[in-house]
């Protein structure tokens, strides 16, 4: 799992993606380099949230980020209340593709403004894939990005874990991938993960990836500033889910 996009996605294995992405997941606390620990103000809840941050120099070739919030200044209504909001708009719909994970990430992301969705499965009540276009839009003078991607979604069996895996796709896989000077294509593999332990009322929510802007932009620059950008996601989703549901 790293930056080479899938040429076929028919040649992908969920169960090998699932179990790979479960041991990158897995380590980042015990073997990953530990970076800053950002936080944050929640206004309506009014404490903080921790957003500790990771890296590893080379995993399967490549620089991957990591950040991990484990709510642990929330008491037991506030978990069991964000683990709720965190299956309902982090995993999305399985079932209707107009409220997927990537329909939701827009609302928090405020650099994601578009999006297009294709070839959208859900072969049980348990995981859904789709393939999809990101269109993003930085400040000047940094061009658009686009980035192909294929999304899995997958909650455990009796269990409160549930995946979001993303890994870059050729753009030939999606049709309305024609080519576009005021795009820059860019690439990302991501996993995500929400786990709730209703009797130690341990939650968490980790996400890890590596990534390359394209374009005149070194990768150096990206591994640099990346820690501060996927934090900054923490706060803005749960902001975000608090002006939704009490």
């Amino acid at each position: 799992m790293n930056l080479t996009p899938v040429e076929n996605i028919t040649t992908i294995d969920k169960s090998k993606l699932l179990v790979e992405s479960s041991e990158i997941i897995s380590k980042i606390e015990s073997t990953w380099a530990k970076d800053k620990q950002f936080l944050y103000m929640l206004p309506k809840q009014k404490r903080n949230i921790g957003v500790q941050t990771y890296h590893a120099n080379s995993l399967n070739g490549v620089h991957w980020s990591a950040r991990v919030s484990d709510f642990k200044d929330f008491d037991s209504t506030a978990k069991s209340r964000y683990f709720k909001l965190l299956q309902k708009y982090i995993l999305g719909s399985f079932t209707n593709n107009d409220l997927t994970h990537t329909h939701y990430e827009k609302e928090y992301i405020h650099e994601l403004y578009d999006y297009d969705i294709n070839k959208f499965d859900t072969p049980d009540n348990e995981s859904a894939s789709y393939l999809v276009q990101l269109f993003y839009k930085f400040q000047f003078p940094l061009k658009k990005r686009v980035f192909y991607e294929y999304v899995h979604v997958f909650k455990e069996d009796n269990s409160n874990d549930a995946y979001v895996v993303s890994l870059p796709i050729s753009p030939k896989l999606l049709e309305k991938s024609e080519f576009n000077k005021e795009y820059v294509v860019g690439r990302y593999t991501s996993i995500e993960k929400i786990s709730y332990d209703a009797e130690s009322n341990d939650l968490k929510w980790i996400m890890c990836t590596c990534s390359t802007p394209g374009g005149s932009i070194p990768d150096w620059l990206t591994n640099m500033t990346i820690n501060g950008a996927i934090a900054k996601d923490v706060p803005s989703f749960l902001n975000w889910v608090d002006t939704l549901e009490k």
